[in-house]
């Protein structure tokens, strides 16, 4: 429940309201419940990507999770290339088997057949690297998520879930309120030792 409320608080930051950020924080736990992902991983990932400009549709980061999940990589190592690419920085994307070539105001990616030649914008480059996640990665975060490993981080996202659920319904204004309370009287206590 502390990591949930300190990652919905992230989020309000990158998107600027809490209504936008409940919406994202619940995108992102579906998103994470679906795929070999944790949900701290992908909410920290996501904002990443919305520092640098760039609001990642549900799509975006089913196609950006398969290029991870294909390279063994996190999700935040592929974010963090994203990032930098947007900007016009393509080393990172290299640990993902992705190379590019700038040329004028154009930049080509590309990983065995696959060539994409795009606009140098942050919106052409995110888009390039959506199609190679479908031609090149297609599958991956399905196939991951079938493994031990993604057995055990979707059990781990319920459960995370089904605390999180316990924690809103009322826990965590209770602990909130006990834990307040023994602060004080400790306070209190070392006034009196004084």
């Amino acid at each position: 429940n502390r990591e949930f409320q300190s990652l919905k608080a992230s989020l309000t930051t990158f998107t600027g309201s809490v209504e936008s950020a409940d919406r994202a924080f619940n995108i992102l736990r579906t998103f994470a419940s679906e795929t070999p992902f944790a949900v701290n991983d992908v909410v920290q990932s996501f904002n990443i990507l919305v520092s640098r400009g760039i609001a990642p549709t549900v799509g975006e980061l089913e196609a950006f999770g398969d290029i991870a999940a294909g390279s063994g990589k996190s999700f935040q190592q592929l974010a963090e290339a994203i990032a930098d690419a947007a900007v016009g920085e393509f080393e990172r994307l290299k640990e993902f088997g992705i190379k590019a070539r700038k040329e004028n105001e154009d930049i080509t990616f590309s990983i065995g057949n696959t060539a994409l030649k795009v606009k140098n914008s942050s919106d052409e480059i995110v888009e390039a690297l959506t199609e190679i996640a479908k031609v090149q990665f297609g599958g991956a975060t399905a196939r991951q998520a079938a493994t031990l490993n993604g057995a055990f981080s979707n059990l781990g996202d319920v459960i995370d879930n089904l605390f999180f659920s316990i924690g809103e319904a009322g826990l965590n204004k209770e602990i909130v309120r006990v834990t307040r309370s023994i602060t004080e009287a400790i306070g209190e206590s070392d006034s009196l030792a004084r």
